[in-house]
Order: C-alpha cells, then sequence, then structure tokens
C-alpha cells in the first residue's frame, strides 16, 4: 500500500534532487495530498526520471516555455504509471496509480500558479487545458452536452476508496480526450460537407467551398481571393456567408461551421499553391 499518512517528508532516496530544489516545488502547493504523492513519486521503488526532471525543470523555471517541458515531463510520467497500473509489476498497487495521477494532474492543472524567476508573472496554460477547450468548443457547434464530454473524456477507474479526495478521483485521460476530438472532427467534417452540398447541390465539399471563393471574388472585386485577402476583408465577407446560408435554410448555430471549413479552404489552398511552387 502506498503510503498516505501525516509525514510529508518520506525518505527522499533520490541522489538527483536536492532539498532546497524539493522544497521550492512543494512550498507552492496547497494540496497536501499532492505533497504526499510529490515524495512518493521521489522515493518510489521503480525509476521516474521524467519525473524527477520535470521537479527540477519546475524549481527553476523562468518562463513559460519552461513550464511547456515541465508538463510534457509530468505527461510522460503519467503514461508510464497508467502502463504499470496495467501490467501490475512486483510491489505495486492501485493505491499508487490513484495517488500518484491524482498528484501528476493536479500540479499540470495549476502550473500557472507557480512562480517564474525573472518574471512577475504566469500566464502559461497547460496543455491539457488547451485540448479539453478545444473538445468543448467542437461539442459547442454540434449541440452536444458538456455532461457527454465528461463521461467520454474522464474516467473513475483510478479512483481508491482508501483516502476521501482519491475516492472522488476523476482523471483526465488524454488517450480517451484524443478519441473523442477525433469523432467531433469526423462530426463536423460531416456535418460542413451537408452544409455546403445542400447551399450549392453538389457532392464535392471542395467544389462548393471554390464558387464560395469565386462568389466573393466576383461580388467585391477581388483578383484572387487568398488568406491575406480574406482576413482583410473578413467582415464583408462572412456578412455574405451568412446570407448565402440563410438563404439555404441552414440553422444558426451551423453558420460558423461552413465559415470556419471556407477559412480552411482558402488557408490549405494558399499552402498547396506554394508547396507547388518550391517543387
Amino acid at each position: 500500500m502506498v503510503y498516505l499518512g501525516d509525514n510529508n517528508q518520506g525518505s527522499v532516496r533520490s541522489s538527483q534532487l536536492t532539498k532546497e530544489t524539493i522544497q521550492t516545488v512543494v512550498s507552492q502547493i496547497a494540496d497536501e495530498l499532492v505533497v504526499k504523492g510529490v515524495y512518493a513519486l521521489i522515493d518510489e521503488e521503480y525509476d521516474f526520471p521524467a519525473f524527477i526532471r520535470a521537479i527540477q525543470e519546475l524549481a527553476q523555471a523562468k518562463t513559460e516555455k519552461n513550464l511547456l517541458v515541465v508538463e510534457a515531463g509530468l505527461q510522460t510520467t503519467i503514461n508510464q504509471i497508467v502502463q504499470y497500473s496495467k501490467t501490475s509489476p512486483k510491489y505495486w498497487n492501485n493505491g499508487k496509480t490513484s495517488l500518484y495521477l491524482y498528484t501528476l494532474q493536479n500540479i499540470i492543472l495549476r502550473l500557472n500558479q507557480f512562480k517564474l524567476l525573472n518574471t512577475q508573472g504566469n500566464k502559461y496554460k497547460p496543455q491539457i487545458i488547451e485540448s479539453i477547450h478545444m473538445v468543448s468548443e467542437k461539442c459547442a457547434k454540434l449541440g452536444i452536452n458538456m455532461n457527454v464530454m465528461r463521461s467520454q473524456c474522464l474516467t473513475s477507474k483510478y479512483k481508491y476508496p482508501n483516502n476521501e479526495k482519491l475516492s472522488n478521483f476523476e482523471f483526465i485521460d488524454m488517450e480517451l480526450v484524443a478519441i473523442f476530438d477525433k469523432k467531433l472532427s469526423d462530426l463536423l467534417a460531416h456535418k460542413q460537407h451537408n452544409l455546403i452540398t445542400k447551399t450549392y447541390h453538389t457532392y464535392d465539399v471542395n467544389v462548393g467551398l471554390q464558387k464560395f471563393v469565386e462568389h466573393m471574388e466576383n461580388i467585391f472585386n477581388i483578383k484572387h481571393l487568398d488568406l491575406a485577402t480574406y482576413e482583410e476583408n473578413c467582415g464583408p465577407i462572412i456578412n455574405e456567408l451568412n446570407k448565402l446560408l440563410t438563404r439555404s435554410n441552414a440553422r444558426k448555430e451551423e453558420i460558423p461551421l461552413v465559415i470556419d471549413a471556407f477559412k480552411n479552404y482558402i488557408k490549405n489552398r494558399d499552402k498547396t499553391t506554394n508547396d507547388d511552387h518550391t517543387m
């Protein structure tokens, strides 16, 4: 059983970390269970080199780029622990898995609360939060309830009944997030396809989007609608797209999907053209 008693210090057997380095990090953690988890990970029979490096980096982080490195190291450690939970090596147990994942996820989600050297502020946004934000936006566009997102991206299988906090622990599983994000992207693409083909009565989405481009070039007297020209004239172009889609009886919440697809089509077309010129 992993130790969850009152002693925060542990034996700290890792020679790679000084007491000062550890103290610099744990002194900024308010959750006592996370502090216990940090010491338990350092004193673990199994080595977690990515975690040790992340603690070293966090203790001396100067910029938000350093925190990106920290998050990557903590996520690598998460992946290692999830693998241990599946293979159950000697001296491993569910208590360790629960405490360690709770600890690492907590630190990642609160990386913007750690002090950075040589700077007065910390505006770091963890990649895990960025991923959840992107998934939330796609859910909103598709009208999918946030409770569905929670059920698809969070898992309670790492709960541990012998501790109050761990017994309610819900883990953000980035593998599940990626799977759900792919499903949402496919649904969005399908929905965009249907709207565009409905507007221009064609089965080829790219043909429909190209017709939008030609329409905009004609009414706004644009010789070639590239991404830069689009951004310069995005206001009137978006208004015109709104009119076209409204006439095709698209629902209000669906219109932004086509606008996104239209902009991405121009961006990808520009990239393809530039790539052809460099060959």
